[in-house]
């Protein structure tokens, strides 16, 4: 909680005649809980043997973040280079769509890749660095076209049985992943169909869209009674 304590501090929130940025931070944090260790061990060697495993945990994050925002910069390129994204906008002017409906798109197939996939960053990294060519083609604003995405990535992340976070807490619990997704699986949608709808109120853009959001409350509601039918088919082979 540390790193969260100085940034926000020392912030507009707090004392603003002091920029502390993330990398500060956490250096700041890490040379408190090094004294607080010295003080409780008395041994300098134990303690630095806990920094080294510090900075052994810090590599193996930075090489998964840093190898994710490789591939996913390579994906891009990789469409950019083949033509999709022009297919991709000439296709959307040629039928009409606005801004708007171009980033929901994008929204939704974030949700859904990261869903199947169990990574949110997997999929973000993998459009994130179109958006700004892609917003400027079709003069929006990049914030406002990103947003929608970064959230649906988080969001789809929560109902997927094979991200970490979910094989984590159904450990824990000693749950199958899969009823940890039936639990979180209601709420994540409504906040996901929630959080477009307030994203989209927000920039100006909600009456262009709901058309296609009534449709994806359509397909949820459809996909919820789905999966509720089939469990009640499996009790009913159990039983």
């Amino acid at each position: 909680m540390l790193p969260l304590f100085f940034m926000l501090t020392f912030s507009k929130m707090g004392v603003g005649t002091i920029n502390v940025g993330m990398a500060t931070a956490i250096l700041l944090s890490i040379f408190i809980s090094l004294s607080c260790e010295f003080l409780r061990h008395r041994q300098a060697k134990a303690v630095f043997e806990k920094l080294q495993g510090v900075f052994n945990d810090m590599g193996k994050v930075f090489a998964t973040v840093v190898t994710l925002i490789i591939a996913g910069q390579t994906f891009a390129m990789g469409l950019k280079s083949i033509g999709a994204i022009d297919a991709l906008l000439n296709l959307a002017s040629g039928a009409g769509f606005a801004a708007s409906v171009i980033a929901l798109f994008m929204a939704i197939l974030t949700f859904t890749i990261s869903a199947l996939m169990g990574s949110g960053n997997a999929a973000f990294f993998s459009f994130a660095p179109m958006v700004p060519q892609i917003a400027e083609k079709i003069g929006t604003n990049v914030a406002d076209m990103i947003l929608p995405i970064q959230l649906s990535a988080g969001f789809g992340r929560t109902i997927s049985p094979i991200a970490g976070v979910i094989i984590a807490v159904a450990g824990i619990s000693g749950l199958s992943p899969f009823d940890i997704v039936r639990r979180t699986l209601i709420p994540m949608l409504s906040g996901w169909l929630i959080m477009l709808a307030i994203t989209f109120t927000r920039s100006g853009q909600i009456m262009e869209l709901l058309p296609f959001l009534a449709g994806a409350v359509v397909l949820a509601i459809a996909g919820m009674a789905v999966m509720k039918k089939r469990a009640k088919q499996k009790l009913g082979e159990t039983a």
